[in-house]
Formats: C-alpha cells, sequence, structure tokens
C-alpha cells in the first residue's frame, strides 16, 4: 500500500463520521498534543481521523454515491479492516509522514492506546494492512505504530518538535472528521529561497517569495455525511502574501490552459481550472469544494465523465 492508499483509508473511515460536540470531541488542541511526542524537525504530512461514531456501510454507499457503483468494489475490504479497527476501541489514528523517511518509506500509522481498548486487536488491525512489506508494529509509550524498522528505531530516541501553529491548522478544518495538515519545516523556506530564488517560468516565474511567504500550512478537511465536502485553507504571513498567492495561482492555472500537453492530458480542463479558483479571506487562501456551491459535483463529472 502506498501513501495514497494510506490516505484512501483514512477517507472511508470518514465517511460517516458524524461531528461530535462532547467532551470526548477531538478538539485540535488535544489532537496536536497528542501527536507531537511522534513529530520531529522534517515532519511534513500530518493527518488526522476521528474514528468517533463511524458508521461503515453508511461510508460505503456515501463514496459509491458520489463516484458511482463501481467505486465501491475496490473499497469493500478496506471497510472490513475499518471496521476491525473501530471494534478495536481506539477513537482516533494518525498518518505521519517526514523527510527522515521519504522517499524510501510511505510514512507510519500511530494509533493512541486508550485503556480497555483491545491492544491486540489493533496490533493485528495494522498488521494486516502494512503500507509496505517489512513494516511492523511496535507500542511506543500510549500509541500502537506501523513503520518501517528504521523509523521504529528513530522514534525511539526522538526529540519531539512541536508545531506552534498545528493546532491552528487543525481548527481551520475542525468539523472535519479528516484532517490532512501540510506543514512544512522551518528549514524549507531559507531553502527554497536559496536554491530557486526565481520560479519556473512554466508557472509565470516571479520571486519564489511569493510561494515562501504565501504558504506557511495547508489544512484540508473532508468529509462525506451528510454531504460530501472539502475545504482547503492556505495560510499566509499576511493578507498581501495571501493575494499574492491567489493571484499566482491563478496565472497558473492560466497557463496551464494553454498549454498543449496539459490540455492533452485533461481534455476537461477548461472546465476544471475555474472550479479550483479559491478566494481570499483575509490572510488565508480558501476553497471549498462541496454539493451545496456545486464545484465538487462538477469537478467530479469533469475528471470522470460520470
Amino acid at each position: 500500500m502506498r501513501i495514497t492508499t494510506c490516505l484512501s483509508v483514512l477517507l472511508l473511515l470518514a465517511g460517516h463520521a458524524v461531528p461530535c460536540h462532547t467532551a470526548e470531541q477531538a478538539t485540535s488542541e488535544r489532537v496536536a498534543a497528542t501527536i507531537t511526542p511522534f513529530l520531529d524537525e522534517q515532519t511534513v504530512i500530518v493527518a488526522h481521523l476521528d474514528l468517533v461514531a463511524l458508521n461503515i456501510d453508511d461510508a460505503v454507499a456515501a463514496i459509491g454515491a458520489l463516484l458511482g457503483e463501481h467505486a465501491t468494489t475496490g473499497i469493500r475490504p478496506v471497510s472490513e479492516t475499518a471496521q476491525r479497527l473501530k471494534i478495536a476501541g481506539p477513537r482516533e489514528a494518525y498518518y505521519l509522514l517526514s523527510v527522515a523517511d521519504m522517499p524510501k518509506y510511505p510514512g507510519m500509522i500511530v494509533v493512541p492506546l486508550l485503556d480497555g481498548s483491545d491492544h491486540s486487536g489493533v496490533r493485528a488491525v495494522l498488521e494486516a494492512t502494512a503500507m509496505q512489506p517489512g513494516f511492523r508494529v511496535e507500542q511506543i509509550d500510549r500509541a500502537m505504530i506501523s513503520a518501517a524498522p528504521e523509523t521504529l528505531t528513530r522514534l525511539k530516541t526522538l526529540s519531539p518538535v512541536s508545531r506552534p501553529h498545528l493546532a491552528t491548522a487543525l481548527a481551520a478544518v475542525e468539523t472535519a472528521p479528516l484532517k490532512i495538515v501540510f506543514t512544512p519545516p522551518e528549514y524549507f523556506r531559507k531553502v527554497i529561497e536559496e536554491t530557486l530564488p526565481e520560479l519556473p517560468e512554466v508557472i509565470g516565474g516571479g520571486p519564489s517569495t511569493t510561494l515562501t511567504a504565501g504558504l506557511q500550512w495547508v489544512a484540508v478537511g473532508i468529509e462525506l455525511a451528510p454531504q460530501p465536502q472539502v475545504r482547503i485553507v492556505v495560510q499566509s504571513e499576511s493578507a498581501e502574501a495571501a493575494v499574492a498567492l491567489a493571484k499566482k495561482f491563478g496565472e497558473t492555472c492560466e497557463l496551464l490552459r494553454k498549454n498543449e500537453k496539459a490540455r492533452a492530458d485533461m481534455p476537461s480542463i477548461d472546465v476544471v481550472m475555474p472550479l479550483l479558483m479559491p478566494t481570499v479571506e483575509g490572510d488565508r487562501v480558501v476553497l471549498a469544494l462541496n454539493v451545496e456551491n456545486g464545484r465538487l459535483p462538477k469537478l467530479i463529472q469533469a475528471l470522470t465523465g460520470k
């Protein structure tokens, strides 16, 4: 299983997670604090799945309604795995990707353990769904982790590096049961600005600070019920930086629409690109894809022809 497969599993699990405003709700602050012990300086992706109030059958049905019944064929085995994990008792699961593991390994799965949960059951589920041959499952502190042996060894001596903005990024999509945060390490900005002072001409050129100042973190929230929706939030360092990033995105989309290879690869590009145009909200760039604004069904139809 590759990274995309891992995120597909999380997406399925998110299918019918109902936001729950109780003391057990996975608040952004608690979620960030729970995973911080496993973050290093090079962590680039943190995905969180709230397992509370899942209905796996409805999740499969929702995906079928959204993408067509043919899409449920490959999902059924995943749904069985999801049900087993839910029965074992954990309330949440995380996916982490660190540059330290790339490109050799596709990241790790972290499942926090609770008193009374079936630890051996959680282990069995993770062993059965290893992302890559050779992955092992070990308990480290109060979490069961599926990762490469090298990664597990590194975690045991890890000096955690907190990300002060992680809770804020999670809060930007807090109602979504599946949250994915892209969190560039602090050194990324310096590396990009020193090695790539000017952006490639293929995306219109210009200073790379448009990217480094415009993108501090990205949060993606995904839910399928009661209505499918995807919300993407990009945090910029200022309102001006957000405007510049959105403008550059628009320019890049226009260049792609005029590119012969891009048009050949995506015949529906004239329909797709306008649907992906974001808005600027203060110091953030936001894209909402949902049924209410019509963008999500139009995008799926344009990409799949269905």
